[in-house]
């Protein structure tokens, strides 16, 4: 009893009961897959700014906004931000969390696509003037940014030209941004790839054919390539503790048999 009035007190009930019901068609909108926090700011809110991608099973709270059980940045006065334009919208598949104290614009007519299995950590900034585009299985550390556009135009003299500041960007599956990495416009992502924390990715990398890369560098370059990031909660945490208690071990060998793809997946 005492877990489930703790459970209830964690999100704003009747900010989740209005958001999904103003942004939702109403057969999708009474399952409540959306979960709102009480830090929580939207504006710009629309019928449709909000959806849930055509083939995934609705289910109850299934999209997670600013909610942080466990924060590494204190979430006194963090808000979690949302605004569109006109035409803007953000589609969620299953199983997304929005920390507290992330930031998604999306101006005019602005699209951004989110995958399943998705944690996007505390101070994420999203910018989609256009399009973003980010895959199942990704991860996000805080105060990372995504940024489809510079923003502001520049005139190159010499050239007597001045560049579109916009350009979509693509975020394959399987990846994971480390802390306060910056993904610029016109990047692709490759599935299969970390960011190195710190790292500005400034160019695509749609040539990279290689799985397991690390880019790190600013601006970012294919560092190595064979890593994979582990996803699954219970494994992670057995083996923190392993290493937390035999302190003069730093590493462990797996057996032959090991196949690291059934830990792509957060459970």
């Amino acid at each position: 009893m005492i877990r489930r009035f703790k459970q209830l007190l964690s999100y704003n009930l009747l900010k989740t009961i209005y958001l999904n019901f103003r942004v939702l068609p109403f057969h999708v909108a009474r399952k409540l897959p959306i979960k709102i926090g009480h830090h929580v700011d939207i504006k710009g809110i629309h019928r449709g700014c909000i959806r849930l991608k055509d083939g995934v099973k609705i289910r109850k709270y299934m999209v997670v906004i600013g909610i942080t059980p466990f924060p590494m940045i204190s979430t006194k006065g963090a808000y979690t931000y949302l605004r569109f334009g006109k035409e803007g919208y953000i589609e969620f598949g299953d199983d997304v969390t929005i920390r507290n104290g992330v930031c998604i614009i999306i101006p005019e007519s602005g699209h951004v696509s989110i995958g399943s299995d998705v944690n996007i950590n505390q101070h994420t900034k999203i910018y989609a003037n256009d399009y973003v585009e980010i895959g199942n299985h990704f991860r996000a550390g805080w105060e990372c940014q995504i940024l489809d556009s510079d923003c502001h135009l520049v005139y190159n003299d010499n050239k007597k030209e001045i560049k579109s500041p916009i350009r979509p960007i693509i975020i394959g599956d399987n990846v994971w941004l480390a802390s306060r990495s910056t993904i610029m416009k016109g990047v692709y992502i490759p599935p299969f790839s970390i960011i190195s924390s710190n790292s500005l990715v400034n160019k695509s990398f749609k040539d990279v054919q290689s799985k397991g890369n690390i880019f790190a560098g600013s601006p970012a370059k294919l560092i190595a390539t064979g890593y994979y990031r582990l996803l699954n909660d219970i494994y992670e945490h057995n083996i923190k503790h392993f290493f937390i208690e035999h302190k003069e071990d730093e590493k462990i060998t797996v057996d032959s048999d090991f196949n690291y793809k059934d830990y792509f997946c957060r459970r």
